[in-house]
């Protein structure tokens, strides 16, 4: 059994289906496409990806998932029972549909998996994404023991399958089953997931069957000739601005401006931002956090300059394989500095021409390989900048072993005087004791008197 002559399977579990029989009739639709693998519970197991089926995910190219969540103890069986038939159509609503959907991930490079929109009819239980703060930690934990080096925030959930129902790409989630995570529920190993793939380059991506359009706050927009939407993986960002009076910039003053940008694109974006008086500078962070390719910034002030502080500059291109980008940067935190004569300014805009940020490390692979081979000034920037970090470390240990050996000489020189002042007291202790015991002594007192005798006939002779 194959689609598109891939092997694509079904691992279901019917623990959390409202009217099984329904749902489960559609399924079965199916079982001339796919290999059909059902359960009644859930499990720990990643090779089975939640759930306590006989069958391994890496067995096959595909596998469409549905392992519904916890029933919601809010809502009416009439509007859960909705709301999973909603999910359903959107990633098995019929065999010319799923291969689409196929389709959509086997030509695509970044997409990892596909998960249905958020339902039109709003009855998505939202408590699943609140539920994020209570795997955090954990989450987190994993993630650092095992070099996910994916950035997350207590704040925001990353991407899981809406409710359990997902079409994955095995190919981004391989080698999931060597994490150490000990025991996690469905959910965390949804989001166990959805970062784990993040970290090898792939992103979960929304679907949306045409018919199931309307209403949605996309709308008719979000139409194509293949009556299914794949829309692009989006994030809310966050670039941040700093003032500088005088005395430094005020990182307690900071102020953050919110905006979506799709992962992968190239996008023009323009930031609108306060000018106090008596400013000397301004830092421009265009997006907290993530490495990002910059171009073409400006500012609609020609008093004002525009420099990135972190970043390496080449053509009309700034870089920052930083998480703190202030232009082209080799850092998460990429940083521009404004400066110029504020006096008779209020408010500036920023525009950058070009922004677009990389997802991991790992997902960057393929995009620095064709930077590289275009801009060879980018590889002597890295390789001075290695280097010469490199000299550096080696200074450092360096001065590091003779501070070391220094310290060592003197506490040596330390304990050597110490023992030779221990041992003069001791001496001096020793004399003045026998200078006591002397003049204790009987023949002293003697040889006092008679000195004091001598004394006497002397003067008197005198």
């Amino acid at each position: 059994m194959a689609i598109l002559g891939k092997k694509v399977a079904l691992f279901i579990n019917i623990e959390n289906l409202i009217y099984k029989e329904i749902i489960w009739k559609i399924c079965n639709e199916f079982e001339d496409d796919l290999e059909v693998f059902q359960c009644n519970e859930k499990s720990n197991s990643l090779l089975h990806l939640g759930m306590n089926v006989k069958a391994n995910y890496d067995d096959f190219d595909y596998i469409v998932i549905i392992n519904p969540l916890k029933k919601s103890t809010t809502e009416l069986k009439s509007v859960l029972l909705q709301r999973q038939l909603y999910y359903l159509q959107n990633i098995l609503g019929s065999r010319e549909q799923l291969e689409k959907s196929l389709k959509l991930l086997e030509n695509s490079r970044i997409e990892g998996m596909l998960v249905p929109y958020v339902d039109y009819i709003k009855a998505h239980n939202m408590g699943h994404y609140d539920n994020w703060q209570d795997y955090y930690s954990d989450i987190k934990e994993i993630a650092d023991k095992n070099d996910i080096r994916i950035v997350l925030s207590r704040d925001k959930s990353p991407v899981i399958s809406e409710d359990g129902f997902a079409i994955i790409k095995t190919e981004a989630i391989r080698g999931i089953e060597t994490v150490r995570c000990g025991d996690l529920d469905a959910q965390g190993i949804f989001y166990l997931m959805s970062i784990y793939m993040q970290n090898k380059g792939f992103l979960p991506a929304y679907i949306m069957k045409e018919d199931l359009l309307i209403n949605n706050q996309y709308g008719y927009e979000a139409f194509n000739e293949n009556k299914l939407q794949c829309f692009p993986p989006i994030m809310q960002l966050e670039s941040e601005i700093y003032y500088d009076f005088g005395d430094g910039f005020e990182v307690s003053k900071v102020k953050k401006i919110k905006y979506i940008l799709k992962i992968g694109k190239k996008e023009e974006l323009s930031f609108k931002i306060k000018v106090p008086q008596n400013i000397k500078y301004i830092r421009f962070d265009p997006c907290e956090k993530f490495m990002c390719v910059c171009s073409g910034i400006s500012v609609n002030d020609t008093h004002i300059e525009v420099n990135n502080l972190n970043g390496i500059h080449f053509g009309n291109e700034d870089l920052f394989l930083t998480k703190d980008p202030q232009y082209l940067f080799l850092t998460k935190d990429p940083q521009y500095i404004l400066s110029g004569d504020f006096s008779d300014i209020k408010e500036l805009e920023i525009r950058v021409e070009n922004l677009s940020i990389f997802w991991s490390e790992n997902g960057l692979k393929e995009d620095m390989d064709r930077i590289f081979e275009e801009k060879e000034e980018l590889v002597k920037a890295v390789q001075h900048l290695t280097n010469a970090y490199g000299k550096l470390e080696m200074s450092a240990q360096k001065r590091e072993k003779d501070l070391i050996y220094e310290r060592k000489q003197l506490e040596e020189e330390k304990i050597e005087l110490e023992l030779r002042i221990a041992n003069e007291l001791e001496k001096n202790e020793k004399l003045e004791l026998e200078l006591t015991q002397i003049k204790n002594s009987r023949s002293w007192r003697i040889i006092t008197k008679l000195r004091k005798m001598k004394n006497r006939i002397i003067r008197k002779k005198a």
